[in-house]
């Protein structure tokens, strides 16, 4: 189990209870539990079972990692909406919903600029700084750079990214990163971070995992992508062909079968973005 604070326990299977309409006494029944086991457990100085952990998060629809873990009942409303969509995220990629692109970190620590000062990423700019050199001296540097919410420009790649595309022209980046320059000691010198980025609209910060409330989930998040783009993975055009023929839309007793009408199709509804 992870580490147990009994507080955050209760105080998530309460709030989630409320928020599903659910009753105490139905999740019981649900979790496979005697009538009164929750509040029993609550003022005991025992811990419940793994089992009943298990089950109540299954049947409440979120993490165990979520639930141990992250008091919801004190993120404000915008960090909540923001939790609820990484979980999400974190699920779909796990049911392999979702199609996750990758961005190398050899690709990304080189970019580089047009003779304009134009990068070919959206979250990539052509910056002059001063940055601390060998003598620890700040020096002025000039080089493309991510202006990261944790170190600002002085900020490397650390790993391999990921993006996704969302609706309405969004695009979602995993962005895993190190402070450029930083000292043996310095502990401070990694974190994951995510953004969005519309053309209309330019780049937004969403959060990172140095946030101790989204650490849990955005760690999650890198790990299960990492884990989906493991695996082969087919284009979007070529699973609708595939995803017709397995539904029989097209006729295999001729050959040279014609196109078939992708309209009713399922795939992109099972997609939520």
């Amino acid at each position: 189990m992870k580490e147990f604070v009994k507080e955050t326990l209760f105080s998530n299977l309460y709030y989630l209870i409320k928020q599903s309409g659910k009753k105490i006494g139905e999740l019981e029944v649900d979790a496979g539990v005697s009538p009164g086991y929750i509040s029993r457990m609550k003022d005991a100085n025992g811990k419940p079972g793994i089992d009943f952990i298990v089950k109540a998060a299954d049947q409440l629809n979120v993490s165990i990692d979520t639930l141990l873990g992250v008091d919801l009942t004190k993120l404000s409303r915008t960090e909540k909406y923001t939790f609820d969509f990484l979980e999400k995220l974190v699920q779909e990629t796990e049911t392999e919903n979702l199609i996750w692109e990758k961005e190398t970190v050899s690709d990304l620590n080189n970019l580089e600029s047009d003779a304009w000062g134009n990068v070919n990423h959206p979250l990539f700019f052509y910056e002059s700084f001063f940055e601390e050199g060998e003598n620890d001296y700040p020096e002025q540097v000039s080089r493309v750079v991510f202006n990261s919410a944790s170190f600002g420009f002085h900020t490397a790649i650390n790993g391999d990214c990921y993006n996704m595309q969302l609706q309405y022209d969004t695009t979602l980046y995993l962005m895993d990163l190190v402070k450029s320059v930083h000292k043996a000691n310095d502990t401070n010198v990694y974190a994951k971070e995510i953004w969005l980025f519309k053309p209309s609209a330019g780049c937004q910060f969403l959060c990172s995992n140095k946030n101790l409330s989204f650490k849990t989930v955005v760690d999650r998040l890198f790990a299960s992508v990492a884990e989906y783009l493991m695996h082969p993975q087919l284009k979007q055009d070529f699973r609708l062909a595939i995803d017709a023929f397995m539904q029989d839309d097209c006729d295999k007793r001729v050959s040279g079968c014609s196109v078939p009408n992708t309209k009713d199709v399922p795939f992109d509804e099972e997609v939520p973005f």
